[in-house]
């Protein structure tokens, strides 16, 4: 039975290096999978369907609003709340 030599010293650490970046990137996949996968930062944000208008009231809270309802009194709109794309055109 022969023995191998061991690898030169470039090719040992090209392959340390290979797994190394193959093992960091598989990690990021898994992680941006289980990011989108869980929700995200906006799993508890609510949207407006098309149609309405996302109020808010100062003493806390909010609601939609159908376009078109007045609105109620104390109660203010929310030109940055969360529509869906493209409400309102």
């Amino acid at each position: 039975m022969t023995t191998r030599a061991p690898l030169p010293w470039p090719y040992s650490l090209a392959g340390f290096l290979t797994g190394v970046v193959v093992s960091f990137a598989g990690g990021a996949v898994l992680a941006v999978v289980i990011f989108i996968y869980s929700g995200g930062p906006v799993a508890d944000e609510w949207t407006c369907s098309k149609g309405e208008a996302p109020i808010v009231h100062p003493d806390g809270g909010s609601q939609c609003l159908t376009y078109g309802d007045p609105m109620p009194a104390g109660w203010s709109a929310d030109p940055v709340g969360n529509q869906p794309l493209g409400a309102g055109q």
